[in-house]
Parts: structure tokens; sequence; C-alpha cells
């Protein structure tokens, strides 16, 4: 049996769509009217879903307000029912859409109860729109005689203090807070706190309740069906899953995993390398006996290997490293918490680490807006170089069969059905480029060109206007980008190179797509 809590003061407005979202996910509700003055306790009493009303005094405003004292009574009467479950909500709070159903089936089946869950808030600022980046708030926990919350009058999780903190699990699960709607609702809330803590000695200050922010979102989807992030039940994977790529690597191969094998997670991570080529690369990997190794014969493109690793693995995040990478201690867990946070796809910074100018042009044509001094923050359009949900790459259909740019287009296709990406500053990469002359500057480059033609031709990536305009476009975007990064001067001192790199994809561009556009495995993107 699931019990929702309710405690409410004045919420006479929010009751009837507050029952609407919980009628199918509890059995029951014990309210506490808090001295209400509209008609709150009329609407309690005729709702058939009430079993217990408890009641303040009626008083003129939130002035003495106890929310802990409310809170502790709601839970003592739920404890001497036959509840198992707890479910707190607000009565300007609502369950996200579906998340209602998915949590009642999760309790019924899988939840443990030594933890308490934790949903991902949005404030509503607007009909439709929400803050960008949710709150973490832990409204699920199993009852128990004695259970205690913590002693603190305003602002705290209404968790038992025998659940220790680490047992504080986050879930895929959304609330929608109604209470920052509209301007009124803003003032409304400011002032209710304002009276309630005149001296501010449960917060510091309430101000931020009256502004808007400036970036909102519609109300994201759930980036998992899983209900529990990170967490497995049963016979299930581990948390991540490092795919390294690789095409004829043998002489880099050790370097990319030697770093991945050297990371430390807040859980499990399994390693598995896809391999394609005549080097021995696959041998050489075999023969060091901490990695699986999937060899994929003579040529196989990126896109093909990305498909056959997304077959075989079983984590819930799932990170692809080429062989020209190298991770630095820590990215992996940044990448991992940063997932667990609420982001389908993630991306970092990528530092340089090429020796000689045309890997250095190359690296900036390709890199130089995944710069280390960008803060964390969510992503507005498709992310580069990202590692994913799984759910969100079983979601994407296939990666594009071609030799470059097969992760942009899942990338924008997942953009566009809404999962959230973001930047971690944390996820620290280093990129190694095999580029040592400007002839292979130049022949990398123009086969990127070729596969993007592949991309425009055959899997309906939006096209791309040529001639002069596709080159001032991209050395635009470039340059803006370069001169902001911390190694400008580096940039600066390659910007010939890079202008050549650009013409080069330009020249594959027109040329259109060859049979060696789907070849080889560009390993180092």
């Amino acid at each position: 049996m699931i019990v929702a809590l309710l405690p409410v003061r004045n919420g006479g407005e929010d009751l009837d769509g507050w029952f609407a979202g919980v009628r199918d996910v509890v059995d029951g509700v014990i309210a506490l009217d808090d001295g209400s003055t509209d008609d709150t306790p009329t609407r309690l009493r005729a709702e058939p879903l009430v079993r217990q009303i408890l009641t303040n005094p009626e008083r003129p405003d939130e002035s003495g307000w106890d929310d802990q004292d409310n809170r502790q009574r709601l839970l003592d009467a739920a404890v001497a029912t036959d509840a198992e479950w707890v479910l707190w909500l607000d009565c300007d709070e609502r369950l996200a859409p579906g998340d209602g159903l998915a949590l009642r089936t999760f309790l019924e089946q899988d939840a443990d109860p030594e933890e308490a869950y934790g949903f991902a808030l949005y404030d509503q600022v607007a009909p439709g729109r929400f803050v960008a980046e949710p709150k973490w708030v832990y409204r699920v926990h199993d009852l128990r005689v004695g259970d205690a919350l913590p002693r603190r009058r305003l602002h705290f999780p209404p968790v038992p203090t025998r659940v220790p903190r680490g047992r504080w699990l986050r879930t895929s699960l959304r609330i929608v807070h109604t209470g920052m709607a509209t301007p009124t609702r803003r003032q409304a809330r400011y002032h209710k706190y304002e009276r309630a803590d005149p001296d501010r000695r449960w917060q510091d200050d309430y101000e931020h309740l009256l502004v808007a922010p400036d970036e909102t979102i519609p109300l994201p989807r759930r980036v998992t069906n899983k209900v529990v992030l990170g967490v497995h039940r049963g016979p299930a994977g581990p948390d991540l899953s490092v795919v390294v790529l690789a095409h004829n690597d043998r002489e880099h191969i050790h370097a990319v995993v030697d770093s991945v094998m050297a990371q430390e997670v807040d859980g499990e991570f399994e390693t598995v390398a896809v391999v394609s080529g005549e080097d021995g690369t696959a041998e050489t990997l075999r023969d060091r006996g901490d990695i699986r190794v999937i060899d994929l014969g003579p040529s196989v493109s990126p896109g093909a290997a990305r498909n056959a690793a997304r077959n075989v693995v079983t984590g819930d995040f799932v990170v692809f490293v080429g062989s020209h990478v190298r991770l630095v201690p820590g990215s992996l867990a940044a990448r991992l918490a940063a997932h667990r946070g609420g982001w389908a796809m993630v991306t970092g910074p990528l530092l340089d680490g090429s020796t000689g100018r045309a890997g250095r042009a190359s690296f900036f044509l390709d890199h130089v807006a995944s710069a280390p001094n960008r803060p964390r923050a969510r992503l507005v359009g498709p992310p580069p170089r990202c590692s994913y949900v799984r759910f969100a790459l079983e979601r994407a259909a296939w990666f594009p069969d071609v030799r470059a740019g097969e992760d942009t287009a899942i990338n924008d296709r997942l953009t566009r059905a809404r999962f959230t990406a973001g930047f971690e500053p944390d996820a620290v990469e280093i990129y190694v480029p095999d580029v040592p002359d400007v002839a292979t500057l130049w022949r990398k480059h123009r086969q990127r060109g070729q596969a993007l033609a592949r991309l425009r031709a055959e899997h309906g990536a939006p096209p791309v206007r040529l001639g002069v305009s596709y080159t001032s476009r991209r050395l635009r975007r470039t340059i803006s980008h370069g001169i902001r990064h911390p190694d400008r001067w580096a940039f600066l001192r390659s910007l010939p190179l890079v202008v050549v790199g650009v013409l080069a994809a330009r020249s594959g561009l027109v040329a259109g797509p060859s049979k060696r556009s789907a070849q080889g495995s560009d390993s180092g993107c």
C-alpha cells in the first residue's frame, strides 16, 4: 500500500489537480490542514481518497509555520496505518505525465526499503515552460515505527534520519512545481517565506523567488525507462560501458586502454574494444586479457563499429572513446555523475595532444568548440563527441554507415527528440591526432567533406551551401571559437593550415561521396 502525505494551507485552487494526479498512484491520502482560511478543509473532506485529516488552528498568515512538526505528525499518522510506502507531494506539485504509473510499478516490484528515492523537480515559470536545470528532491521512502524527520523547522528533505545519505538514490522520475508558474504566484511564494522566516534563520535569501529565469525549456522527457539511475536490480549489467574504437591502431591502442583502465568510478564499468584492420590490433588487445575484443575484420566504418558495440554493451550509460583519445583521471566519474544528474548526452573538454603544426590545425578544425574554460551547462543544440544513456541509443535507430559524422547525425536526432545534453567540464579528454603533415591534413578533411556529402545524400542530413559561403561560414565559426580558446595564440599560429583544412572539406563536399567515405575507422573522433 502506498500513501501520499499532504501538508497544505490555503490550497483550494490546487487540490483538484493534485488529487487527479495521484488518484491512480496511491491507495490513500493523509492530509494536514495548516490553519487554512479558504475552502481547503471542505475540499479535503469531500475527497474519497483522503483517509485522515489532521488540523492546526486557523491563523491569518504563515507566521509561526513549523513544517517539521506538520510533517512529523503526518508521518506518525501514516505509521499507524497498513501503508508500506510514503510519497510526499505538496499541493502545488504534480508527478509528470507517465511517471506516476512508473513509480507505482517500481514500488510494487523493485523498490528497496533500505533506500529513499529522489525526483527531478522542475519549476514551471510560464505555460508549458520550465527551468532548464531541475532541483533534486527526495520524496519516497518506506514506513517504520519510530521514524523521525530532521529537526529543522523549514527547508529540509522529508526523509527519516535512519536512512543514510548514501542510500538516497536519484530516479528518472520528475515532479512539476506549479508554485512559480506566474508572477502572481511567485510574489505569493516570496511573501509566504518572508512571513514564515523574517529573520532569514532557515535560508539566507528569498529574493530569487521573484525572478523568472532567462532560459526556459519544455518539460524534458524521461531519459530512460529505468526508474533508478545507475543502480541495478538482479542480473542487470554495469553502470557504464566504455567502448574503444580502433582501426589499424596497434601503435596507439595500449595508451588509450590504459587511460580507461586507470579510471575510478562510483559503480562498475565494462570495457569493450571494437576493432577493424589488419595490423594485429585485435591480437595485441586479446593478449592483455583485461578487455573484451570484437574484431570486425579488415575495414568497417565508425558508424558500423558503433552499431556493433551497441548490440553487446550492457551498461546504463555508454561512452565511445577513439584510439587517439586519452582520458584524464576522473573523466569517467564526472561523466557518470552528469548522466545520473539527468543528462541523456554528456560532452566535455578536449585538450590538444598534438606535436606538430598540421595536427594542431586538425585539432582546432574539429574540436575548437570543446574548450576547457566552458562552464557546466545544459546545451541547446546537438553536442559533439558525447556519451549516452543507453535508452537514448536504443530510441535513436542506428548510426549511419559513414566514415565521419555518424555521431553528429545521431546527436541531432536525439536533440530533436528532446533528449537533454550537457557540458561537464570535469569530463576531460586529450586528443592526439595522427596528422603528421599537410598532405595528411588535406586528405583527412577532404574525406570528412565526402562523408558529409554522403550523409546528405543517403541519411537526410541538412543541406550544406557550397562555394564561398561554406568556406566563409565555417571559417567565421572556427575563428570565433578559436580567439576565445585558452590556447588562442596556438590557434592563431595554426590559422593558415586551418584554412587549408576548410578548403579540403569543401573540396570533399563538391566531389561528393565516394566508396572510401564509408570505409576505415576514423577512431580519433
